[in-house]
């Protein structure tokens, strides 16, 4: 493709290298999801010969597994599925996803005639007077709010990745309290929780202060962490989205795999030099040679360019007159969003001054658990090797306890028509229990092995005998443990020959055990 298109779009020639990485990524990550898709309908196949439309919806909807390959594979394992039940689960899901965005709005009313509207004084003023030209009810997930427009607002509607802000319009002891700013249709749109009888006159309109601050904060770490990746990782990073609130920051970036500690690191230094720098705001309204418009944001028609140093970037948001104002940056998580997509979630300011507190608190009660030690990792070391020398021996213990426990079930078990039967009560976790039946199994010919044990606070059963006692008796331990599992309030399931089961009620696992008894033996009754 970078061949053949290349002359044309010069831009396939520049990112060849990135290119080929995110579609290795991709193939690599659809590789991984087959996979997983494939083990999880392996065990749907397992269970019967009709796959429901509910696990054929989980297959796609949880493991990204697509239908049309369940449908093949189910096909060449003569396994149906319950097509009519899986498109009644994704009609489901799109109303579910409808109606939680759900908002219904009625008509404007006028409040104000012939009053210009509309104009956004937010960048220079956080609080000014207005007047309410015209509202609206709404209606959103069951609860009623009102829709303001206003003359003009000192209010930055929700948009490329910053939040709206909060506060209130006030008139003498009357208060609206702004809970969000929205943009629609080029109106700037004030949500409110509840309206007063008289809206004409003057109003204040005053912004939250302390929120706008950190808003901002965060939104002009954006353009640094934008420079500094560039910086650190090459020409090929762009943002790819970002949302911007008061507590933090969250940055998407074309890169084509995960960010080593180092280069986070060095990605953070380099965004705190520049905070440290103390850079002023230049705010032009005029494009200067140089600049980035990012990720396909749709701007007016004054246009805002931001500039803190080399950092030069197309916005309309709002931000700090000087990076020192930032204070502080502090990366929290680097993660995966799609292929050749990375994101970095970041918080500023008195956010970050009081994770970097929290920090030094959890250190100071780190070092008090150590007795205060002045070298804290090599405590921590020496702990460890205590830690794992404790496990030997509790693992060696737990292997003695196990070892006698086979022994003595060994002695107490009881042939009928030729098989070995084994139902019985042990003090071992279900790990132990597990190891345990599959040593049996192999040392006891013509093994039935029922177990129950309690687990902590748990009830498990076990159910395991060998396959050619299976073919001969035709017990499945899958149908056993479905039938007793019940007296632990429980459920499980397995294989033919071996299966389990977990349940909270220790005190069924006798009843259990007996119910299993029963069935056992009704069937070796009749074989002879």
């Amino acid at each position: 493709m970078v061949k053949q298109m290349g002359h044309y779009f010069p831009e396939l020639l520049a990112q060849s290298s990135l290119i080929s990485k995110v579609i290795k990524e991709e193939e690599e990550s659809f590789l991984n999801t087959l996979s997983k898709g494939l083990l999880r309908l392996e065990k749907l196949t397992q269970r019967s010969r009709t796959i429901s439309g509910k696990d054929a919806f989980e297959l796609y909807d949880t493991y990204g597994f697509p239908i049309d390959l369940t449908q093949l594979i189910a096909s060449e394992k003569n396994i149906a599925i319950d097509i009519s039940e899986f498109n009644i689960e994704l009609k489901k899901q799109k109303e579910r996803s409808k109606s939680k965005n759900a908002i219904k709005a009625g008509d404007w009313t006028i409040v104000s005639k012939d009053i210009a509207e509309n104009r956004f004084v937010g960048y220079d003023e956080l609080s000014t007077e207005v007047q309410i030209t015209r509202y609206r009810q709404i209606s959103e997930k069951g609860k009623t709010l009102y829709h303001l427009i206003l003359n003009q607002t000192p209010f930055y509607p929700e948009g490329g990745g910053q939040v709206g802000d909060k506060g209130f319009i006030v008139k003498n002891d009357i208060k609206i309290k702004v809970v969000n700013t929205l943009k629609e249709n080029e109106l700037v749109i004030h949500k409110v929780l509840s309206l007063p009888d008289e809206l004409s006159g003057s109003w204040q309109a005053s912004v939250n202060v302390e929120d706008r601050s950190l808003i901002e904060s965060n939104h002009s770490a954006t353009h640094l962490l934008h420079f500094a990746l560039r910086k650190v990782l090459g020409a090929h990073v762009e943002q790819k989205g970002s949302l911007v609130d008061s507590k933090h920051l969250r940055f998407d970036f074309s890169h084509f795999k995960k960010l080593s500690k180092e280069e986070i690191v060095r990605v953070e230094v380099e965004v705190n030099l520049l905070i440290d720098s103390q850079i002023a705001l230049e705010d032009f309204r005029s494009i200067p040679r140089g600049a980035m418009s990012l990720f396909g944001e749709k701007y007016g028609e004054e246009v805002r360019m931001i500039q803190f140093g080399n950092s030069l970037e197309l916005c309309g948001g709002t931000h700090v007159q000087n990076t020192g104002n930032i204070r502080r940056l502090k990366i929290v998580s680097e993660s995966s969003v799609a292929s050749g997509i990375r994101r970095l979630e970041a918080i500023t300011n008195k956010t970050a001054f009081a994770w970097y507190n929290s920090q030094i608190s959890l250190l100071n009660e780190v070092k008090e658990a150590l007795k205060n030690s002045d070298d804290v990792l090599k405590s921590l070391e020496e702990l460890q090797i205590e830690n794992n020398d404790f496990r030997k021996k509790i693992e060696e213990l737990e292997l003695a306890e196990a070892h006698r426990t086979k022994q003595k079930l060994i002695t107490q078990i009881e042939n009928i028509n030729g098989y070995n039967i084994l139902i019985d009560e042990v003090s071992l976790s279900s790990k132990q229990v597990k190891d345990l039946a599959f040593q049996l199994s192999n040392e006891v010919q013509n093994l039935i092995l029922v177990i129950g044990n309690k687990d902590k606070t748990k009830a498990g059963l076990t159910v395991m005998f060998s396959e050619s006692t299976k073919f001969e008796t035709g017990l499945n331990a899958r149908n056993i443990i479905k039938d007793i599992s019940h007296h632990i309030n429980g459920g499980g399931g397995g294989q033919d020959f071996f299966a389990t089961a977990g349940g909270k009620n220790q005190g069924g696992i006798k009843s259990a055990l007996q119910a299993a008894k029963v069935i056992v033996e009704s069937i070796l009754v009749k074989l002879n």
